[in-house]
C-alpha cells in the first residue's frame, strides 16, 4: 500500500462515502489515460502536500503582493520551489 492509499483509507474511516468515491476515482485514474491537458496526474509528494496546513491559506495575485502577514510561510514555500525549477 502507499501513501495516497494510506490517506484515502484514513478518509473512508472519517467518512465512508467519500472514502469510496475517492478509492473508486483513484482507481479510474491509475487505469486510464487521461488525454486532456488541465488533468494532469501529479507525483504523490504533490498530491500530499496539497492537503497539508497551508490548504487552510487563502491567497490571491504574486506572491510579493499578497496582503496578509499570515502568508510568509506559504511566500517561503513558493519561492523555493522558484529557485529548484530556475535552476
Amino acid at each position: 500500500m502507499n501513501r495516497i492509499e494510506d490517506v484515502t483509507n484514513y478518509i473512508t474511516e472519517c467518512d465512508k462515502e467519500v472514502g469510496e468515491a475517492l478509492a473508486l476515482e483513484l482507481g479510474r485514474q491509475r487505469r486510464n489515460l487521461e488525454l486532456i491537458a488541465s488533468e494532469n496526474i501529479v507525483s504523490p509528494a504533490v498530491m500530499l502536500a496539497m492537503g497539508t496546513v497551508p490548504t487552510n491559506k487563502y491567497a490571491e495575485g504574486y506572491p510579493v503582493s499578497r496582503q496578509w502577514i499570515s502568508q510568509k510561510v506559504c511566500w517561503t514555500m513558493v519561492f523555493i520551489r522558484l529557485q529548484c525549477i530556475s535552476h
